[in-house]
């Protein structure tokens, strides 16, 4: 019977021992931050996947743009500010914000004759 006690007081010394030593280390709060870092590595390894598929759409269409001549041309007309004979351009103005009609759109040198024809508005939006 003497044996049987201690040996039972062995174990509940060894769980002591144990229980001890996880609180100590800390060790559900360790697991706990290793779980929350692995979610996080998961989350940036997603993003990461979703950014290299934009990149590849957004070189394919960079690539696109050297050979279509409808992109060619709409690129140049935004960076140069150029419009066709005929065309109505308007332009949305902020409220507090000065007219530009310094910056007009431009005609080419070739068109002005007919740039006449063309009309601008200026539009200001409505709150």
């Amino acid at each position: 019977m003497t044996r049987r006690i201690l040996y039972i007081l062995a174990f509940i010394g060894c769980a002591a021992l144990a229980a001890a030593y996880a609180v100590q280390r800390d060790i559900h709060g360790r697991y706990e931050a290793q779980r929350q870092h692995r979610q996080a590595v998961d989350a940036a390894r997603q993003q990461v996947e979703s950014l290299e598929r934009e990149l590849v759409q957004h070189k394919e269409r960079v690539e696109g743009l050297d050979h279509d001549p409808v992109e060619i041309e709409a690129s140049v007309r935004r960076v140069r500010q150029l419009v066709r004979p005929g065309e109505t351009v308007y332009r949305i103005i902020e409220e507090g914000a000065e007219s530009r009609h310094d910056e007009a759109p431009r005609t080419p040198p070739t068109e002005r004759a007919d740039a006449e024809s063309r009309t601008e508005h200026e539009v200001r939006p409505q709150h």
